[in-house]
Formats: C-alpha cells, sequence, structure tokens
C-alpha cells in the first residue's frame, strides 16, 4: 500500500487538489474504503485539507489551498473569472490540450492585427500601465493561461481593474502625506536658480558674494534672510543630477566645486 509520501507526492502536480476518484486511478491498488480513512487521517492531522463536498470534494495540500484563497481575498473576481480559474487550477491531465491557432498566426500582421478587439484593447492598454504589487505569484500567469488556453480575458480584465485601484489608493495616500510645498521657496524660485547658476559659472568670485547682493537688490527685507538661508542651502546641496534644474552644465559645476573648500566630495 503507499506511503502518506507517496499520496501527497501524488498532489504536487495539482495546485487545485484532486477528488477521490483521480486519486484512486493513481494508486489502483488501494481500495476505496481503505483511501478514505487513510484520507481522512491525513485530513485531521493537517496534512490535507478539503475543498468542497460530497463528490465535488477535492484534496489539497496546504500550501495549495492557501495560495488559491489568497488569490480570491486578494483580487476581486467575477462569476466569469472564478470560473477560469478553476479550469486553470485543474491539473495538466484534465485540461483540454491547445496549440498555436494557425489561422490567427498566418493572418497576423505586425500593428495591424489584433487577437483582442480595439475598445478592450484600450482600456487593458489603460489600465496596464501599472504593475500589479503584492498579488499571490503565478496570479499574472494564470490571468495570461485563461487567455492562450480558454481565448477568454474576463480574469486578466478583473486582475488589471484591481492593480488600477490599488494603484489609484496608493497614489491618494502619498499625496495626503506629502507635506505642502514651502510659499517662500515657490514665490522666489526664479531668484533661487538663478542666483546659484550665477555663482557657479563664476567659480573665481566668492560663492556668497553675488548671492547677498541678488537678495539685497529684489527681496523685501522682512524675507532676506529666509530667502538667502534657502538658496545657501541649496547651493551647500548641489550636485550633479540637479544641474539642468539650474540651467549647468558638468563641466562648470566641476569647475566650481574644484575652487570650494566646504563642498562636498563626488
Amino acid at each position: 500500500m503507499p506511503s502518506t509520501d507517496a499520496f501527497l507526492h501524488s498532489l504536487d502536480s495539482a495546485p487545485a487538489g484532486l477528488s477521490l476518484g483521480q486519486l484512486l486511478a493513481l494508486h489502483p491498488d488501494v481500495p476505496r474504503r481503505t483511501a478514505q480513512r487513510r484520507f481522512g487521517q491525513m485530513v485531521a492531522s493537517g496534512q490535507l485539507q478539503t475543498q468542497g463536498a460530497g463528490r465535488s470534494r477535492r484534496y489539497l495540500k496546504p500550501a495549495s489551498l492557501a495560495a488559491a484563497q489568497q488569490l480570491a481575498d486578494i483580487v476581486p473576481q467575477s462569476a466569469d473569472s472564478r470560473d477560469i480559474l478553476a479550469y486553470i487550477e485543474q491539473p495538466l491531465t484534465e485540461r483540454k490540450p491547445v496549440g498555436c491557432q494557425a489561422d490567427f498566426l498566418l493572418a497576423y500582421q505586425p500593428n495591424q492585427t489584433w487577437y483582442l478587439p480595439e475598445g478592450l484593447r484600450r482600456q487593458l492598454h489603460r489600465m496596464g500601465r501599472t504593475t500589479p504589487a503584492h498579488a499571490p505569484a503565478g496570479t499574472y500567469s494564470r490571468a495570461m493561461l485563461g487567455v492562450y488556453e480558454m481565448t477568454r480575458v474576463e480574469l486578466l480584465r478583473d486582475l488589471y481593474v484591481w492593480a488600477y485601484e490599488r494603484s489609484t489608493q496608493e497614489y491618494l495616500a502619498i499625496r495626503q502625506e506629502r507635506s505642502e510645498p514651502d510659499p517662500l521657496r515657490l514665490a522666489w524660485r526664479d531668484l533661487i536658480k538663478t542666483s546659484i547658476r550665477r555663482a557657479v559659472q563664476h567659480p573665481e568670485q566668492d560663492p556668497l558674494q553675488p548671492i547677498q547682493e541678488a537678495v539685497a537688490h529684489e527681496v523685501p527685507e522682512s524675507d532676506r534672510d529666509s530667502v538667502l538661508a534657502l538658496i545657501t542651502e541649496e547651493l551647500h546641496r548641489l550636485h550633479e543630477g540637479v544641474l539642468a534644474r539650474y540651467g549647468l552644465r558638468p563641466s562648470e559645476w566641476l569647475a566650481w566645486r574644484a575652487r570650494q573648500t566646504w563642498a562636498p566630495s563626488p
């Protein structure tokens, strides 16, 4: 009689589990009542889990059941999607073999022939610009198998809708967390940029001198100290990655840096 490990091994290639009849077909030397008793013991010990009842009952390894339930809990599914997933989760031996659709391939012309209708393509393109995150491993593959094996897109559609809605929620959360921009920095952003550009383009001068002159000439006395502090801070934080913001070339920045004893090393 097969050992417990032999029964469990039979389920390795069946993520959706196997029915009692399917398991008995794999182990024909095991009497039906003996198998029922053994499976009952394995369920009681946590080695197996069951899904469904009566003749539709299937025996699964716990990890398989957990993965299927995780996908259902995370990604909302329509009835059509659940139907596709139930089919895809069956063992390969239970699914109808499919091959390439020769007519489609022979008639295909790049950028002129499409498998999906135009409206659905636009919808999927719009929703597909965001990547599904935190979905169970194999989620996207299951959706693509539904398209490939069944020529049905409902599960793929539900997946993209979920990803789009999740992306929208994350964007709103980020916006709420972000602090309001500094009004002083916004009001004097042009002066900040031009002052830093002039200071860097004249490395022979004390960098603070032209900045102080510009601030004294253009900024009201009540804001001068704050604006001067902002420009000085930006100058100290200047690095190669933000040069375009100030209209500077890397060669100008390097020449200026070489003359500044306080400037950080690259």
